[in-house]
């Protein structure tokens, strides 16, 4: 059985109660190492409840039926803590956190060839159930594997949810920002729990997209030059974003900025992360969970 689950966040407004779930929208957002979650309210037009749990066990979701069982065990205590979670929604969206995916531009996507396009780049198993979404901002599907066990349950507890990649999420967030502001041909690199992701922009286009695992900051910084080596860009004039889980005074953060003169937080400024429940919350760390259009 799992310990207790440590909780990292916690922030309720007034506005919310558990027994009007059906007018609001339920994102949730789930790692390898933990879950996070966010209650949008269709009438006020915001966020009124968020909150970020870490697992005590950090078993990857997708080493195997012992690892599987371990974490559908502790997203159900979660859900036991929680037993509105389970109660319907409007709308909900699950964010699945995973390194198994790849995207294919949607004028050359057949569905017919999903699972071959996932087994070209990425070794998959018989447990495993391959899942295409549509990328409306970046004109393409993404494609990812999920372990069979952890897709069942999910559909068991969150009834007619919609499943999304930590990628797709996060592409459907990121391009809207950069389509018509500056700077010119932005990176982002969203940091998790030893992987980062880094995406750069191009003509406020999708250009370049890879998850990498990292184990220190000089990882993170090798990854990050590399692929600004790759596509020619000079770090000393290039702008690059974080967000995900990573602060200011961070010795990753600080290890960055040595190399790289332009960096700062990706956050959130739009009118529905405004209110009390996300006043003391670093957006940058959940740029990804707090987009209502996912749940549309």
């Amino acid at each position: 059985m799992a310990v207790d689950h440590i909780k990292k966040v916690s922030s309720y407004d007034r506005l919310f109660d558990q027994a009007q779930t059906h007018q609001y929208n339920l994102s949730i957002r789930l790692n390898p190492d933990g879950l996070s979650f966010a209650v949008y309210s269709i009438a006020h037009k915001r966020y009124i409840a968020i909150e970020s749990i870490s697992f005590p066990d950090k078993f990857a979701s997708s080493a195997g039926a012992l690892a599987a069982a371990i974490y559908l065990d502790n997203i159900a205590k979660a859900i036991d803590e929680k037993s509105w979670l389970i109660s319907d929604f409007r709308n909900k969206v699950i964010i699945y956190n995973t390194r198994i995916y790849t995207l294919i531009p949607e004028p050359l996507y057949n569905s017919d060839e999903k699972d071959s396009y996932l087994s070209f780049v990425h070794k998959t198993g018989q447990d495993d159930i391959v899942i295409a979404s549509k990328l409306e901002a970046a004109d393409s599907r993404i494609i990812f594997g999920i372990n069979k066990n952890i897709f069942n349950e999910l559909n068991s507890w969150f009834n007619s949810v919609k499943l999304m990649h930590h990628a797709g999420a996060l592409l459907e967030s990121v391009l809207p920002v950069f389509k018509h502001s500056e700077p010119e041909n932005p990176v982002i690199i969203n940091i998790n729990k030893k992987h980062l992701d880094i995406i750069a922009l191009r003509d406020n286009k999708l250009s370049f997209i890879n998850t990498f695992e990292w184990h220190s900051g000089t990882d993170i910084v090798y990854f990050t030059l590399f692929v600004l080596d790759q596509l020619s860009l000079n770090p000393g004039k290039v702008h690059v974003f974080l967000c995900g889980d990573i602060d200011e005074d961070d010795e990753n953060h600080q290890l960055i900025v040595r190399y790289i003169r332009n960096v700062g937080f990706l956050s959130r400024s739009e009118s529905y992360t405004k209110g009390y429940a996300l006043e003391l919350i670093h957006t940058h760390k959940y740029f990804d969970l707090l987009n209502p259009a996912l749940c549309e």
